[in-house]
């Protein structure tokens, strides 16, 4: 069997619910009070890809906030894949992201990169589709509050990391 240790980090603004969704892929819990996350806070899942392959996540959990303000260079350094989230309610929040990303992919050229909104529960599907469509760089819609999607942007996220490894 072969297992790859890999660093993964969550990322974006405050209140989008980066915490949220490590806690339901994590333990498949969703809290509904806030509290901010300081720093990082370091989470662990094993996802299996085959009856041979799984990835062991090692999970970053960074503090919100515009990234070149508030986070520390090395919180990046030797990540498998970057993920950032935003907050589908708040549509405003994809000009950020993709300056953000565009300067990570810049610094991080081996590392995955994948776009998540969520809170998608809080949206109609006629106000997702004009988002994707305004915005196609979003490879995912997620809740944290009902899963959806949760496991699948997860599972998404270790094969990109096999697919390169």
């Amino acid at each position: 069997m072969s297992s790859l240790s890999k660093k993964i980090v969550l990322l974006g603004n405050f209140h989008v619910g980066k915490t949220s969704l490590i806690n339901r892929f994590v333990s498949n819990r969703f809290f509904a009070d806030y509290h901010t996350t300081l720093g990082v806070k370091i989470q662990k899942k094993v996802v299996q890809l085959s009856d041979n392959i799984s990835i062991n996540m090692i999970i970053w959990d960074i503090a919100g906030g515009q990234l070149k303000y508030k986070v520390p260079i090395s919180y990046y350094l030797g990540s498998s894949a970057l993920i950032y989230v935003i907050d589908a309610t708040r549509p405003e929040q994809m000009d950020q992201a993709k300056m953000e990303l565009d300067s990570l992919k810049k610094k991080y050229k081996d590392a995955a990169f994948v776009l998540v909104a969520n809170k998608a529960d809080l949206l109609s599907d006629n106000e997702k589709g004009l988002m994707q469509s305004q915005f196609d760089e979003i490879n995912f819609f997620t809740s944290a509050k009902t899963g959806k999607n949760v496991e699948l942007m997860f599972q998404y996220v270790a094969e990109q990391i096999y697919a390169t490894a």
